[in-house]
């Protein structure tokens, strides 16, 4: 249970810090100005795509699967699933943004 929790964090977090952190905004700016490396900017700013591919390396370290002929089934699962939890917790976040500007 324990794992869960630390997936579903660790996947969150990753994923705000990669697409809205200052830390990562000179490597942000950059890609995005390359036109050959656009997709990649798109992705940066994503947080479904992000939150894919950061929780499949969080899957990946969390829960490393013996068997690695479910190896790819299983990252694939933790990266949608990282995916929709990034995304979920992006829209509540801003949803929050906005009720406590609405109030003030």
């Amino acid at each position: 249970m324990t794992d869960l929790f630390l997936f579903i964090a660790a996947s969150i977090g990753m994923t705000h810090i990669f697409v809205e952190s200052y830390l990562f905004q000179k490597p942000r700016d950059f890609v995005s100005g390359i036109k050959q490396l656009s997709w990649l900017g798109y992705m940066w700013n994503c947080y479904q795509c992000s939150g894919m591919w950061l929780s499949i390396l969080c899957g990946y370290l969390i829960d490393p699967c013996p068997d690695m002929a479910c190896l790819p089934v299983r990252l694939f699962l933790y990266g949608c699933a990282g995916s929709y939890l990034a995304t979920v917790a992006a829209s509540l976040n801003n949803y929050l943004d906005v009720v406590s500007s609405v109030r003030q």
